[in-house]
């Protein structure tokens, strides 16, 4: 660590000895209204001596009053007949509500969930009779506000969550967190990478979630790359290659399609082992990872996102990962909102950001599965000289109606289009004997990505064509409804 960093933290620890040392003690009263705190870390008091450097690190480096918490003091004067998550939200909600202003801003748990507990619940994404269920933890959990009657949780604090099984484990995602904290940004730093998923039967959905959050991107990543795994496709490039991308440094790396914790698509462009093997040094993106199930919970044995966070050659420097099943068409718009809080607000931190994106989004009963993995006061690397410089801008592109997905489909999908120019847009329905069944878009339209959920409950089943009219263009594909 270099000089300066040293001799700030030496003096800031200083200054907060006498301070903290009444409340991050076990015996100390966390209940207590004259706590006064931004950025609070609830660590396993094995993990206290590196957490303490980072939460010195945040003092110094972003002027925010920072505590560390063993969560056996927690569980001490919160969990009385309670389960842990409760105690843990109850020191939160107390934190959030009783303590001297400033509030906290953010919350990170040092630890996995065998460390520090998330909030288990079953995984329910249809109504009881359709039901699909699974283990599910969801740290969103402890920031959310109780909501009234019809309304929608909001999170009032930004938490994130490093999932470590053990102090060295926690030692490494600190050290890389302080690294990246102090080295400048360079050339890499103006770097975004997308990555396509493809399956053969369902058309090209995920190059067009890659089409929508690559225009999000190079907006502040002048130099993003798209990679498709698709082989015909323009933009493929083999496993290798993507890997060496990687590698080359990206302040940016998305992914679209579909995933399970010990891999992102079958196609093995990322896996645990490769995640693993990463060399990309100090040049650390933030991973947005679409595609379900990307476990954090260490109870599935090794996962990519764990093991990006873990790699210490390399990897990513925070990861976006979902905790169970997610509908893609919600987690891409997602993904985009969270880049352009990013982009249009950067004084916000990377869990800030990823607050509001959150509060903003539409669905929230399924992203609330997306947990922050990392330190949620981190903030992104961009690199000023090359934003300084105006970048050509890129070539719209031609008009493109993709193929509904999914399809067959029941009794929902989801048609998606992309606009080269602001027009005027007409989207309807057909049965196969060219009578109208619907009218799902009339309106003028800004240039850009577009998507609609046609929704079959009110139509038989049967083959039904959608026609886009846009300006003098027309395009048409083919759905099949089947109950």
């Amino acid at each position: 660590m270099i000089e300066s960093f040293q001799t700030a933290r030496r003096t800031a620890a200083l200054c907060l000895a006498a301070f903290t040392a009444a409340v991050s003690a076990p015996g100390g009263d966390l209940r207590s209204g004259t706590n006064r705190y931004d950025y609070v870390i609830v660590a396993p008091s094995s993990f206290t001596g590196c957490m303490q450097t980072l939460a010195d690190f945040r003092q110094a480096h972003d002027g925010l009053l920072s505590l560390v918490v063993p969560i056996d003091s927690i569980v001490t004067q919160f969990g009385t007949g309670i389960r842990p998550d409760s105690a843990l939200k109850d020191f939160i909600r107390c934190a959030l509500t009783g303590w001297k202003d400033p509030k906290p801003r953010y919350f990170l748990l040092a630890g996995n969930v065998n460390c520090i507990p998330s909030h288990f619940e079953p995984e329910q994404l249809v109504d009881p009779e359709h039901a699909v269920y699974d283990s599910l933890f969801i740290d969103e959990w402890f920031v959310e506000s109780t909501p009234s009657a019809g309304s929608i949780p909001r999170i009032l604090a930004s938490i994130g969550r490093l999932p470590a099984c053990d102090s060295s484990a926690a030692g490494v995602m600190v050290s890389k967190i302080l690294q990246y904290e102090e080295d400048p940004a360079d050339s890499w730093s103006s770097r975004a990478l997308c990555l396509a998923d493809y399956r053969q039967g369902e058309g090209e959905v995920f190059e067009y979630d890659a089409r929508l959050l690559s225009s999000a991107l190079a907006k502040s990543w002048p130099d993003t790359i798209t990679v498709h795994i698709r082989e015909d496709s323009p933009l493929h490039r083999d496993g290798d290659e993507f890997r060496r991308l990687w590698n080359q440094g990206a302040a940016i790396a998305a992914y679209c399609g579909h995933a399970n914790p010990q891999e992102l698509s079958s196609s093995c462009y990322l896996d645990c082992c490769n995640a693993d093997s990463l060399c990309n040094g100090r040049r650390l993106p933030l991973a947005l990872l679409g595609g379900c199930d990307l476990r954090f919970d260490g109870n599935c044995g090794q996962s990519v996102p764990v093991n990006l966070l873990l790699c210490a050659r390399g990897g990513a420097i925070a990861v976006v990962a979902s905790e169970g099943l997610i509908y893609e068409s919600d987690v891409e718009y997602f993904l985009a909102s969270l880049i352009e809080q990013m982009t249009g607000h950067p004084e916000l931190s990377a869990g800030e950001a990823f607050t509001t994106a959150k509060n903003n989004a539409g669905n929230p009963f399924i992203l609330r599965r997306y947990t922050f993995l990392g330190d949620p006061a981190l903030h992104i690397k961009y690199n000023p000289a090359t934003l300084a410089i105006p970048q050509p801008s890129a070539s719209p592109g031609p008009l493109s109606l993709d193929q509904n997905y999914p399809n067959p489909f029941n009794p929902t999908t989801t048609i998606r289009y992309f606009l080269p120019l602001d027009s005027h847009v007409t989207l309807k329905l057909y049965t196969s004997l060219g009578q109208e069944a619907a009218v799902l878009v009339h309106a003028d339209q800004p240039a850009g990505p577009h998507a609609v959920r046609l929704d079959g409950s009110a139509l038989s089943s049967g083959v039904y064509f959608y026609r886009l009219e846009a300006g003098s263009h027309t395009m048409t594909r083919r759905c099949i409804l089947v109950k």
